[in-house]
């Protein structure tokens, strides 16, 4: 009778273990599926990169909306042949590997997540700046006012650089609507 018990309790746990582990389709992006897997890898991701400052109740939600992004920009960057110098992706992954690896110890599938994230980041940059980098313009007139205001104030501020970060704010703000479009446009199809 004990063996029967036994026996039974251990097929109740393989079988709890084996959900467990089961691999199920959460999203569908374009034809690209994103899975549980997928999405427990992404919240790893976001725990190591914003330790700090993360909220755990939404972090499931943002891990999705991550590998959606991911996904439709990783299209995107393929379908306009944009490419960054393998050298660059790597300088910045290595900083990036070796000040993670200061505070934790990850997998080889994780390396290289972060790895591809990262390219398509870099690549993302490249093709934000190539679309939208000619429709910048910016007003010398508040730049030239900025720089008076900081001067009473005994702040010394480069006017090139604040020329630099003016641009980097109208660019953000046509990424942002591009991406918002492209998000638009692509069929998403969420699983229960």
């Amino acid at each position: 009778m004990k063996k029967i018990i036994i026996l039974t309790i251990l097929i109740f746990l393989s079988k709890i273990a084996y959900a467990d582990n089961k691999v199920f389709s959460i999203v569908q992006v374009n034809n690209q599926t994103i899975t549980n897997l997928d999405v427990n890898d992404e919240i790893k991701i976001i725990k190591i990169f914003y330790r700090d400052q993360i909220k755990l109740e939404n972090l499931n939600q943002i891990a999705i909306n991550n590998l959606i992004i991911k996904i439709i920009k990783d299209e995107e960057i393929k379908k306009n042949n944009i490419a960054v110098n393998e050298k660059l992706i790597n300088n910045e992954y290595q900083k990036i590997l070796d000040e993670i690896k200061k505070n934790n110890s990850i997998s080889k599938s994780l390396e290289t997540k972060i790895y591809n994230k990262i390219k398509i980041d870099l690549e993302w940059v490249v093709l934000i700046k190539k679309k939208f980098s000619w429709r910048v313009d910016i007003n010398m007139d508040e730049i030239n006012e900025k720089i008076k205001d900081n001067k009473s104030s005994n702040l010394q501020i480069d006017k090139d650089k604040l020329v630099i970060i003016e641009k980097n704010k109208k660019i953000e703000v046509y990424a942002n609507s591009y991406l918002e479009n492209l998000k638009k446009n692509s069929l998403i199809k969420y699983f229960k």
